[in-house]
């Protein structure tokens, strides 16, 4: 008797969406990162292979429906956002589940109703087979292309391990000062906030000053991407075309500052380069995702309205805003670095810091959603300064600044988002004089530098 054959599709059909996001993502996110998603991935399909087979009795009917499951599931996201950014179409995401679910049980009755859908089952065999395999020929050319840079050197790899200075003429209370280095990210400078969004942020920028703050107004950055403007910002150096890892993680100012002593404790997000540094002596992360990859993934499906609603990014920024003041009573000297990913998406805050519904989460198109979220971290990350300043037992270092401001969005035209918002608290009545207005993040830790420690950066 021939033996059946087996029915592969629903574990390809499983793997193709991780498989298809890390293609796209080489370069940016290890290989080992994903493991964990498609072993939860692989596993919930064999789980649900095997209750479907109970049901069915049948081990085809049970392959395609789980294959019609978990394209629905996977493809929800994608489809969303295509209708949305459509001009033809609006979903709000309670509507598309509702006919996702229609297509999941229509599809599920049909299905029980036929008598043999082996030839079908072998058809889906050969189109998963041909998709995935397509997805992996494109991995090994792109992992071919990219593994130099992902995995190479950086251009700072070997140098400057110590500025090696002595602290002879400094002032006694600014030798080796705590340093905080706060990136806000997609946080609109003070002009482009005022001319696309009709806000006025220069009293947030008065009470800095008032506290002791220079802000830097007409600073500007080179390059709109995030890793390659805050690498520049910690290796002290013009972007780079292609950031690795290694290059942004194993920067120049954590080995000068940990070369001296400081203790470099860091505060990341869910975005994976950031999310963490195998460097630091102490990772804080509050995010239940810590991983980019994991975030965009989950986006990609059905359950993506569930994760903003479950409180997971807001409890992440609160998170992490309470360890960036706690840091403030432990001994120094020490570098705390923080990626605050806000007022950047998802948007999950009003003004007041209440839970935004979750078909707003990317809407840069209605201003007052962005806006929102702008004012309430505005006003959370002032309440976190004065704590860190009233905790300290010396004056610290601290550095505010946006990775980039608000990039052009479908239907938004935002302007220039190089220009970026840069405030800087130097303790030490001269320090101020080393700073100007356009001042750009890679000359920022070079003034640090040259009057704390005695450097001589041009």
């Amino acid at each position: 008797m021939m033996e059946k054959p087996i029915d592969l599709h629903p574990f390809l059909f499983a793997a193709y969406p991780a498989l298809h996001l890390y293609s796209v993502n080489i370069g940016k996110v290890f290989f080992v990162d994903t493991l964990p998603a498609f072993g939860i991935i692989l596993t919930c399909a064999t789980f649900f292979y095997l209750i479907g087979w109970l049901v069915f009795k049948d081990r085809a009917k049970s392959a395609i429906a789980i294959s019609l499951f978990l394209i629905l599931f996977f493809s929800y996201g994608p489809v969303l956002h295509t209708l949305n950014a459509s001009r033809l179409f609006s979903f709000r995401y309670r509507e598309l589940l509702f006919i996702w679910f229609l297509l999941f049980c229509g599809g599920t009755f049909f299905i029980s109703r036929s008598k043999s859908l082996r030839s079908f089952s072998k058809i889906l065999n050969i189109t998963a087979f041909f998709s995935v395999s397509v997805i992996l020929i494109n991995i090994a050319v792109c992992f071919c292309g990219e593994r130099q840079a992902f995995e190479g050197d950086g251009p700072n790899n070997g140098y400057l391990k110590s500025a090696g200075v002595s602290l002879s003429t400094m002032p006694p209370f600014v030798k080796d000062p705590d340093i905080y280095c706060i990136i806000l990210d997609e946080y609109a400078g003070l002009d482009q906030i005022s001319e696309v969004y009709g806000y006025d942020n220069s009293a947030f920028a008065k009470r800095l000053i008032n506290k002791g703050f220079y802000i830097a107004a007409k600073s500007r950055i080179q390059s709109e991407d995030s890793d390659a403007s805050i690498a520049s910002l910690l290796n002290m150096d013009l972007p780079q075309d292609k950031v690795s890892l290694r290059y942004l993680r194993d920067n120049k100012v954590v080995r000068i500052l940990k070369g001296r002593g400081y203790k470099y404790i860091h505060i990341g997000s869910w975005y994976h380069a950031l999310s963490q540094n195998e460097n630091a002596d102490i990772n804080y992360n509050g995010f239940a995702l810590k991983n980019e990859f994991n975030v965009l993934l989950l986006n990609s499906t059905a359950y993506s309205p569930f994760i903003t609603q479950g409180g997971l990014y807001r409890g992440g920024i609160f998170y992490n805003l309470a360890k960036l003041e706690e840091t403030a009573g432990l001994k120094g000297p020490k570098f705390v670095f923080a990626h605050i990913i806000c007022p950047h998406t998802p948007f999950i805050f009003d003004r007041d810091g209440k839970r935004l519904p979750p078909w707003q989460v990317t809407n840069y198109k209605d201003k007052s959603v962005y806006l929102g979220q702008y004012i309430f971290i505005t006003k959370k990350v002032e309440e976190t300064i004065d704590a860190i300043l009233a905790k300290s037992e010396k004056p610290p270092v601290i550095i505010i600044q946006s990775d980039h401001g608000v990039r052009s969005q479908p239907g938004l035209n935002t302007g220039d988002a190089k220009r970026i918002f840069n405030a800087y608290y130097l303790p030490g009545e001269e320090a101020k004089k080393h700073l100007y207005q356009t001042i750009s993040p890679p000359n920022s830790f070079r003034v640090i530098f040259n009057y704390y420690f005695g450097a001589e950066y041009d």
